[in-house]
C-alpha cells in the first residue's frame, strides 16, 4: 500500500466515523433522528454531497456535456484526445448505495478512462430511492443502453458497461435482465467493488467489518431497505448475485482485499466461471472500496485504470 493510500484510507475513516461505535451513524451522519424520514435521507444525502466537493475536475479540456431526453439522463464525458464521434462507448453507472448520487464524484476518473481507453463515457443518472425505489434505477439503465444503441448508433459490440460499488450491481442486473430478454449484449464489463447481494450473506460483511474504512453492515442494511422497499432481498433483479448468469460478455472484476464486500466479488467470479464465462478477479490488497475514484491521487488508482483500458483494448478487438 502507498503512502498516498495511507493518507486516504485515514481520511475516509475519520470522516465516516469508523470506529467502536458505528452502528450510531450511517453513512457518517450520527443517527439523533428517524434514519427512513426524508430529512434524514437528505442530511445524509448533503454530507456526501460535501466530500465530492473536494474532489478535482476532470483534466483540462475534457468535454462534459449533459444529457436529458424523455427517458435518459447523464453526461457525456469526453477526454480531450478523443473525438465526439469516437465508435467506442462506456456507459458508466455510478454508485451511491441507490439512495444518492452526485455525477461530479466519478467525473475525474471517468476523464481518465476516456483517455486510456479512446472512448467516450456516458455516465448515467439514474432515479434514486427512496423517491423512486426498485426497479427504477435498473429500468433507468436498460431505458440508457437502448438509447445507445438505437438513438446513437451504437454497435452491441463496441459498448463496454461499468460502474462502482451499488453501480456495479446494477450493471450486472442489467447485463442478467437484457439476457433473459435475448437482447444483444454488450462487448464486456468491468465492475469496482460490486454490490451484489442485498441479503448480505457474504463472510465478509463480518470478518472485514474492523478493516473497511468506507462501509459498514449498518450503512447497507439500511440503504437496500430504502431501496427495496418491500421488495425480497434475495430477488434475482434486486440482488444479481442470485440471477441467472450463464453466457455474459467477459467481465473484470476489481475489488480490495479489506472490504466488507469481498466477498459479493467472490462469489460472483465463482458464479460466472461455475457458468463458463470469462471473468477476471483482482483483488487488491489494502485497497479501501472504489479506491479508483481517487486515481488523480492513488498510483493504485492509475494502475487499475490502466488495467481497465487493457481489459477493454483486448475484449473489444476479439470481439
Amino acid at each position: 500500500m502507498s503512502w498516498q493510500a495511507a493518507v486516504v484510507r485515514w481520511a475516509i475513516r475519520r470522516k465516516m466515523r469508523r470506529g467502536p461505535a458505528v452502528e450510531d451513524s450511517l453513512f457518517g451522519v450520527a443517527r439523533d433522528a428517524d434514519p427512513n424520514s426524508d430529512a434524514f435521507v437528505a442530511t445524509v444525502r448533503r454530507a456526501l454531497d460535501r466530500t465530492v466537493a473536494s474532489l478535482p475536475a476532470p483534466m483540462r479540456g475534457t468535454a462534459v456535456d449533459r444529457i436529458e431526453t424523455g427517458t435518459v439522463r447523464g453526461e457525456w464525458i469526453t477526454a480531450p484526445s478523443v473525438p465526439r464521434d469516437a465508435k467506442r462507448v462506456i456507459l458508466y453507472c455510478h454508485g451511491g448505495a441507490f439512495f444518492w448520487g452526485n455525477l461530479a464524484a466519478p467525473r475525474n476518473m471517468l476523464a481518465r478512462l476516456s483517455r486510456l481507453t479512446g472512448a467516450r463515457v456516458f455516465s448515467l443518472d439514474y432515479r434514486l430511492a427512496p423517491e423512486a425505489p426498485f426497479p427504477a434505477a435498473l429500468v433507468d439503465a436498460a431505458a440508457a443502453y437502448a438509447w445507445l444503441l438505437e438513438a446513437q448508433w451504437y454497435s452491441p459490440s463496441q459498448v463496454i458497461v461499468g460502474g462502482e460499488s451499488s453501480g456495479a450491481g446494477l450493471v450486472l442486473s442489467l447485463l442478467a435482465a437484457l439476457k433473459g430478454k435475448t437482447r444483444v449484449l454488450p462487448a464486456a464489463a468491468f465492475l469496482f467493488s460490486p454490490w451484489t447481494d442485498l441479503t448480505l450473506s457474504g463472510g465478509s460483511i463480518e470478518t472485514n467489518a474492523a478493516s473497511d474504512p468506507v462501509l459498514s453492515a449498518a450503512d447497507l442494511r439500511w440503504a437496500a431497505g430504502l431501496y427495496l422497499n418491500g421488495t425480497a432481498p434475495d430477488s434475482a433483479r434486486a440482488s444479481p448475485l442470485f440471477a441467472t448468469l450463464a453466457g455474459l460478455p467477459p467481465i473484470l472484476l476489481q475489488t480490495g482485499s479489506e472490504e466488507i464486500l469481498l466477498d459479493d466479488s467472490r462469489r460472483l467470479a465463482e458464479t460466472l466461471q461455475r457458468h463458463g464465462g470469462r471473468c477476471t478477479l483482482d483483488v487488491w490488497p489494502q485497497m479501501h472500496h472504489v479506491w479508483q475514484l481517487h486515481s488523480f491521487f492513488l498510483p493504485e488508482g492509475r494502475r487499475a485504470l490502466t488495467q481497465v483500458a487493457r481489459f477493454i483494448d483486448e475484449t473489444v478487438a476479439a470481439a
